[in-house]
């Protein structure tokens, strides 16, 4: 499937000017090894046909950061070797032909390790920073990355996601405990000062080449707990290049989160404004949407409690109970 990634300029209350669509831009981007250069270009390019102050001018050049650096990450990942020494079985063949792998498997050992940090997650008021999960905590301690890659490593999954990958043996390396319930905004992140959503909310690609991922859920999750989603075989689709990797850096160096962030991602030219968090971006009864909506597959705790998969090429989304509550931990795997 061919995919295009909905225009930031779109979103229904998003009233910044955009970039003028007859300057042409074709000459950038084309070579790997120019890429920053080019960035610079088209900063400087940017700046003087839009007019940007120099406010608009500091949040630019964070924006070009996170690119230059999704693009390092890419580039890291296509030039990584294939692990064709690893067996990999079911679980590589169903990564790769879907881009997730589900099982359901013993987690009591992690059940048992959360339970009371969740029932106190559960309690704690609501986080209000740009990025952060409402109630989250971090745990990357060497007991609890070991009990999780114990875990993962007796039912294949690190060697399956490695052979899956490519490069270095996969190894657990960061771990999140979230706890999920109706109302929460994290999802909101993107445009948090305008009211305008969808029913594909939080649907979207991760920024981070060559990561793999785990959701494992610490509890029962059925379909109102806001169960984690995945568009089996969209790590396949097809799309241009240098619009993705746009896409991957937009999405974490520009929120749309003020007005004054709004000029600067609409300052783009429009091949270049895509987002990797598409989701909100993407109109309800559209033909997009509703296609959409129908491939995605909720993982119900009755089918399986872990999910392994390739987050930042395979379209996701989850977290949104609508009566119920989740408990999970975010694997991060590199």
């Amino acid at each position: 499937m061919n995919f295009d990634f909905p225009d930031v300029a779109d979103f229904p209350e998003n009233m910044a000017q955009k970039f003028p669509e007859h300057i042409k831009m074709d000459h950038l981007f084309i070579d790997q090894y120019q890429f920053k250069s080019d960035t610079r270009e088209l900063a400087t390019i940017i700046t003087k046909t839009m007019g940007l102050n120099e406010d608009h001018q500091r949040i630019l050049r964070k924006q070009i950061n996170r690119i230059v650096g999704a693009a390092r990450s890419y580039y890291g990942y296509k030039a990584a070797k294939r692990r064709d020494d690893l067996r990999g079985g079911i679980a590589y063949e169903k990564l790769m032909e879907y881009g997730v792998h589900a099982v359901k498997i013993d987690t009591s050992e992690l059940v048992g390790m959360f339970e009371k940090r969740a029932r106190d997650l559960e309690k704690r008021k609501r986080a209000v920073g740009l990025t952060d999960y409402d109630r989250a905590q971090i745990d990357n301690s060497p007991a609890t990355l070991k009990a999780i890659h114990r875990l993962l490593d007796s039912h294949g999954l690190l060697e399956a996601g490695t052979r899956y990958r490519g490069g270095n043996d996969l190894s657990v390396r960061s771990a999140t405990l979230h706890v999920a319930k109706p109302g929460d905004r994290h999802h909101y992140q993107q445009f948090r000062d305008c009211e305008a959503s969808t029913k594909l909310l939080n649907l979207h690609f991760d920024p981070k080449p060559g990561i793999m991922k785990a959701i494992i859920y610490l509890g029962e999750v059925k379909a109102n707990d806001g169960p984690f989603c995945f568009i089996k075989g969209s790590h396949m689709w097809q799309y241009g290049e240098m619009e993705r990797i746009f896409a991957w850096g937009n999405s974490v160096g520009n929120y749309c989160h003020t007005p004054d962030h709004r000029i600067v991602a609409n300052a783009f030219p429009k091949r270049l404004r895509g987002n990797a968090i598409v989701g909100r971006l993407i109109q309800d009864d559209t033909r997009l949407s509703k296609q959409l909506r129908r491939m995605l597959h909720p993982y119900l705790s009755a089918e399986a409690n872990v999910m392994m998969f390739d987050p930042t090429f395979g379209l996701h989304q989850g977290g949104n109970p609508t009566s119920g509550m989740r408990v999970n931990l975010q694997v991060v795997m590199k």
